[in-house]
């Protein structure tokens, strides 16, 4: 009765951009990487490898997918953009450099004008 308990759960709210079906394929990358450690072959390593970058590319397509939608609703919901700005802060995951069309910014103050045209 015990093996169907969770040991623990995860925190959608870490990432907004995790949408179902990017859950999904975040569980059989967990699963192939279990199942490797366990039972290494050729075909699972390949298959490990494949299920990696697809993962890889389909989560940052979501994760620039999501920034630019809220983007776009900034004039109608700005609370939600100053708390995913207010997480990015608090993070070490606040980019090195920002690009808005045809202008980039490396340094905090050249950030800051660009993000408030």
């Amino acid at each position: 009765m015990f093996q169907f308990i969770p040991k623990f759960t995860r925190s959608s709210r870490s990432c907004p951009w995790l949408s179902g079906p990017l859950q999904h394929q975040m569980n059989e990358l967990l699963t192939l990487r279990r199942k490797s450690n366990t039972h290494t072959t050729p075909h699972l390593q390949a298959k490990l490898s494949a299920s990696e970058s697809a993962f890889s590319s389909a989560f940052q397509n979501a994760k620039a997918n999501y920034e630019e939608e809220l983007f776009k609703l900034h004039g109608s919901e700005r609370g939600k953009i100053y708390r995913y700005i207010r997480s990015i802060t608090k993070s070490t995951e606040f980019p090195q450099t920002l690009s808005f069309g045809s202008k980039s910014a490396s340094d905090n103050h050249t950030k800051a004008l660009l993000f408030n045209e």
